[in-house]
């Protein structure tokens, strides 16, 4: 951070205010375009410019001179408290920055979809504030409030309907994971989230499909043939979704003209074994390289539906 002293334009007398200004960097917008952080503070003092006679010439030198001491006094200030010029410097950092480091991270390590709300989440955030950008110091109580209310009663999907529960809680949630990751890491010394009740989501009941309306679904047509029939292929063998999805040709084993599919446990250190159907051989395709995965691109696939779904 750097201190200097700036001065407005001259008003209607030629008088120019001088401000106190701590300068903490720039950063970079949506567009790309480079954005100054500064905060002002107003010295109740000014300057002529230009002078118009010896008085005007001296209150300048005198206004000046007070400034600059100010302005001194404010860095030897800072220098014996190093600790509060470092909080004050993590406190006008880049909230979306920081959150932006954090989803990119998520990419990086979690799963397609999971990172897709974590996009999304952002996304939500800048819409409700309607800034280019927000410090961690802006990201108060009051306006996690307003972006919880926001997400419960005004944020809407691309075909303009409200938010569902489970989906405002998620977003939310993003925003509260990224502040308490700030909060462990000491660049906020509280936590405002601490303060803001969660967005609980509803309970969801279990569904289930008739064996008339599996039937109707395999005839229907999709645009995601990998996710249509994978989901057909949960159907028949009742194979969980995140199995599915990891499920290799060096899963499915063959004897007899039998074929089944093998899961391992990491945690139970234990193996199961499934049989399966006909109608489910099917749908799998023809077999690849042991390492390939049996619905390749699924991941990918049911990743962009949830996005399209969700804007």
């Amino acid at each position: 951070m750097k201190l200097a002293i700036e001065r407005k334009s001259a008003d209607s007398q030629g008088r120019q205010k001088q401000f106190l200004t701590r300068n903490y960097g720039t950063t970079t917008d949506h567009t790309g375009k480079r954005i100054q952080r500064r905060k002002r503070q107003s010295l109740d003092l000014y300057v002529y410019q230009p002078p118009k006679d010896k008085s005007q010439r001296d209150h300048n030198r005198k206004a000046l001179e007070l400034a600059e001491k100010i302005r001194a006094r404010a860095l030897v200030e800072l220098a014996q408290n190093k600790k509060d010029f470092e909080n004050e410097d993590r406190l006008q950092q880049s909230f979306y920055a920081y959150m932006q480091r954090v989803i990119d991270e998520k990419e990086k390590t979690g799963s397609i979809s999971n990172h897709s709300i974590w996009v999304s989440s952002l996304i939500h955030l800048k819409r409700y504030t309607k800034a280019i950008d927000r410090t961690f110091e802006e990201m108060n109580v009051c306006l996690l409030s307003g972006f919880r209310d926001y997400l419960c009663n005004v944020a809407t999907t691309k075909s303009n309907k409200l938010l569902s529960k489970n989906t405002a809680s998620s977003y939310f949630n993003k925003v509260r994971a990224t502040l308490s990751q700030a909060y462990r890491f000491g660049i906020i010394k509280q936590n405002p989230i601490h303060q803001i009740k969660s967005i609980k989501p509803d309970q969801n009941k279990r569904n289930y499909l008739f064996e008339s309306e599996i039937k109707a679904i395999s005839q229907a047509e999709c645009r995601y043939d990998v996710l249509k029939r994978a989901f057909l292929f949960s159907c028949m063998t009742g194979i969980r979704w995140s199995d599915i999805q990891k499920l290799t040709w060096k899963d499915i084993q063959q004897s007899d003209g039998d074929h089944r599919a093998i899961f391992s446990h990491q945690k139970t250190a234990y193996q199961q074994y499934l049989d399966l159907p006909i109608d489910a051989l099917t749908l799998m395709g023809e077999p690849q390289t042991p390492k390939e995965r049996v619905f390749k691109g699924l991941k990918r696939q049911r990743a962009k539906l949830r996005i399209s779904l969700l804007h």
